[in-house]
C-alpha cells in the first residue's frame, strides 16, 4: 500500500515554500493553497508561493455557495516567487463545482480567490500537485459549454481528401468565418451579404449623373482600390437607369481605365448604419475624365420603355488592390441623367 505522510515546510534560498501538504504516491495535496474557510463580501484568500518544478500538472477544485468576483479565481505563476507575471483567471459560479488543470508555466505557483458581493457560507478550494498529467477535464455531450470552462488552446493544420482526386489531400483554410478547401472558390455569394454588413464591410454610392454625349461612353463612377489598401472589393449590386422613359442607354463596367482627371470626390455610405465600423478604404469619384475606358467587363442595356434595371453583378466581379473600376453610360440622346447605385463589399 502506498504510504501517506505529512510533510514539513521546506524553504528555498529565497524563502519560498517548496512543499506544504500531504504526499501520496508522489502527488501532493497543497494545504498552503487550499482552504475551507468561508469568505466575506469581497474578501480574498491568498495562497502561499510554492515551488512546482517537480510536478507535471496542477489541479484546482473549487466550490462555493456564492459566485466569485469577476475573474475571482486567479492561478498565478512566478519565476522568483515575488513577481506574479503569468496569471490565468476564471469566474466561479455559485453552487457549481469546477476543476481546473494546468501545467506549471514558471517555478513558483499560488492561488488567489476573491469572493463576490455576497458572503459565503460554504467554500471549498483544493490544490493538488500531480507528478503525472490526469485525464483532461471532460463534459457530457448534452452539456453546454460556457465561457468560464477551462480549455486547451489548439492550433492545427487541417487537411481533407480531394473529392475529385483520390489520395490527394488539400489544406483546409478559413475565410470570413467559413472553412474553405484550397480549390474551393472564395468569392462571396449573395447569402453572405448579411455577414459583410454585420462586419461593417459593405458600402454604397448613389448618384444622379448627367450623360452629356449621346452614343458615347460617358464616365459616371470611378472606384480606385489603393495598392496599399489590403482589401479586395467585391461588387455586390449595380443599379443603373435613365430618369426618363423612351430613352435607351447602354451602361458598361470596365477595369483599369487610363485616367486623365479623377473628377468629383464621392463619400461611400457604410451600410452598417450606426454600426461605427469605419469608412471605405476605396477612393470613389464621379464624372471622371479618361482617355481610354480600359478593359470591358460587361454591358447592361436599358430599353426605351423602362428607366431602371434590376440588380446585376451579385459578387461576380472583384477588384484587387492597385486596380480601378469604371462605370460608363451611353444614352440615346444628349444630356440624359443616369440614376446610379453601386454597392460593394470590402474584405
Amino acid at each position: 500500500m502506498p504510504q501517506s505522510l505529512i510533510t514539513s515546510p521546506i524553504l528555498d534560498a529565497s524563502g519560498n515554500t517548496k512543499v506544504i501538504g500531504v504526499t501520496t504516491s508522489g502527488n501532493v495535496l497543497s494545504s498552503a493553497n487550499s482552504s475551507s474557510v468561508p469568505l466575506g463580501i469581497g474578501a480574498t484568500f491568498t495562497g502561499t508561493s510554492e515551488e512546482v518544478l517537480s510536478y507535471a500538472t496542477i489541479s484546482i477544485a473549487t466550490f462555493s455557495d456564492q459566485a466569485s468576483a469577476t475573474d475571482g479565481l486567479s492561478l498565478e505563476f512566478s519565476v522568483d516567487g515575488v513577481n506574479w507575471d503569468h496569471v490565468d483567471v476564471y469566474t466561479v459560479l455559485a453552487n457549481s463545482g469546477k476543476v481546473y488543470t494546468l501545467g506549471p508555466s514558471a517555478r513558483y505557483f499560488r492561488v488567489r480567490y476573491t469572493n463576490g458581493g455576497t458572503a459565503q457560507t460554504i467554500f471549498r478550494l483544493q490544490t493538488i500537485y500531480r507528478i503525472e498529467p490526469p485525464k483532461p477535464s471532460s463534459h457530457r455531450i448534452q452539456d453546454s459549454l460556457v465561457t468560464n470552462d477551462d480549455a486547451e488552446l489548439v492550433k492545427a493544420i487541417l487537411t481533407g481528401e480531394d473529392a475529385d482526386v483520390s489520395g490527394q489531400f488539400l489544406l483546409v483554410k478559413a475565410k470570413n468565418g467559413r472553412l474553405l478547401v484550397d480549390q474551393e472558390s472564395t468569392t462571396p455569394t449573395s447569402t453572405t451579404i448579411a455577414q459583410f454588413v454585420t462586419n461593417g464591410k459593405v458600402y454604397t454610392v448613389s448618384k444622379n449623373l448627367n450623360m452629356a454625349a449621346a452614343d458615347t461612353d460617358n464616365p459616371l463612377v470611378l472606384i480606385k482600390n489603393p495598392s496599399a489598401s489590403g482589401k479586395t472589393l467585391y461588387v455586390y449590386a449595380t443599379h443603373v437607369g435613365v430618369n426618363v422613359t423612351n430613352v435607351a442607354a447602354n451602361f458598361k463596367l470596365w477595369y483599369d481605365p487610363t485616367i486623365t482627371a479623377n473628377g468629383t470626390v464621392e463619400t461611400p455610405r457604410n451600410n452598417n448604419i450606426g454600426g461605427g465600423f469605419g469608412a471605405s478604404v476605396m477612393n470613389v469619384f464621379s464624372l471622371s475624365t479618361v482617355s481610354a475606358s480600359g478593359t470591358l467587363i460587361g454591358t447592361y442595356a436599358v430599353g426605351q420603355n423602362t428607366n431602371t434595371l434590376p440588380r446585376i453583378d451579385d459578387f461576380s466581379i472583384f477588384l484587387a488592390p492597385g486596380h480601378n473600376l469604371l462605370l460608363t453610360g451611353a444614352p440615346g440622346s444628349n444630356n440624359r441623367v443616369a440614376t446610379v447605385t453601386m454597392t460593394w463589399a470590402e474584405t
